[in-house]
């Protein structure tokens, strides 16, 4: 038997939205609040085991998981801490959280967005700290190039996580779709970079592929990919 996924979510405008999707449990979208911080903690913990881009920045997280654990808070509480400029959505199954989604609305809101310092003064021992620094570069570089040509009218999907446990059962394309259908509204595109795992997920619900890009560090002979998408346009 199908159940529906509810958005409960208000606009900037303070409008009520509604939307529902179909899904095979019942689960519910909502709003993030800083109650939710250490659940979102675990989820982003725990939803990306298999992820090359953890690996990459994170190669260390299993021997220090009280520095993943603390660092991985931090990141989360600055999100949740600047709703003028980030969106911060959850799904939950009854009280556990399972999916949750980012995004950058700062075109809408004109707030420009602080990124926390998750370097933590290079004492955290669970990072590549040099990997950490050029990922983060490398990354304003990518968006640069292949997303300043719109602006500020786009909203940015920054992150994208669905417990292991709750894959392939809809719910990053809700969230996907929750961002989408406000940029559309505005008259915005949404933008997304996709690693591997999630260019899938991304081209089925209607972001199309502008580019994709090395992220190889100086002196390293293997690194990551990033796809820059788009929707909208």
């Amino acid at each position: 038997m199908t159940t529906t996924i509810k958005d409960e979510s208000t606009s900037h405008s303070g409008n009520y939205t509604t939307m529902e999707r179909t899904i095979d449990q019942e689960l519910r979208m909502r709003q993030a609040t800083i109650d939710d911080l250490d659940g979102i903690t675990k989820l982003a913990i725990e939803a990306f085991p298999d992820d090359p881009e953890r690996d990459y920045r994170f190669p260390y997280r299993h021997e220090y998981p009280e520095d993943q654990w603390k660092w991985t808070r931090v990141e989360y509480e600055g999100f949740l801490k600047q709703p003028e400029s980030y969106e911060v959505l959850v799904i939950e199954a009854g009280q556990k959280l399972v999916a949750l989604g980012i995004w950058d609305v700062s075109g809408l809101t004109g707030v420009k967005p602080i990124k926390p310092d998750v370097l933590g003064d290079n004492e955290r021992r669970d990072a590549n700290l040099p990997h950490m620094r050029y990922f983060a570069s490398r990354v304003e570089e990518v968006y640069g190039m292949h997303f300043s040509q719109f602006g500020s009218r786009q909203l940015h999907l920054v992150n994208l996580a669905t417990h292991r446990d709750y894959r392939r059962r809809g719910c990053g394309a809700v969230l996907c779709k929750y961002g989408m259908e406000k940029a559309e509204r505005e008259g915005f595109v949404a933008t997304v970079f996709g690693s591997p795992m999630g260019i899938k997920l991304y081209t089925s619900v209607g972001f199309k592929v502008i580019g994709a890009e090395p992220m190889i560090m100086p002196g390293d002979e293997e690194g990551l990919t990033t796809t820059a998408l788009v929707w909208g346009n």
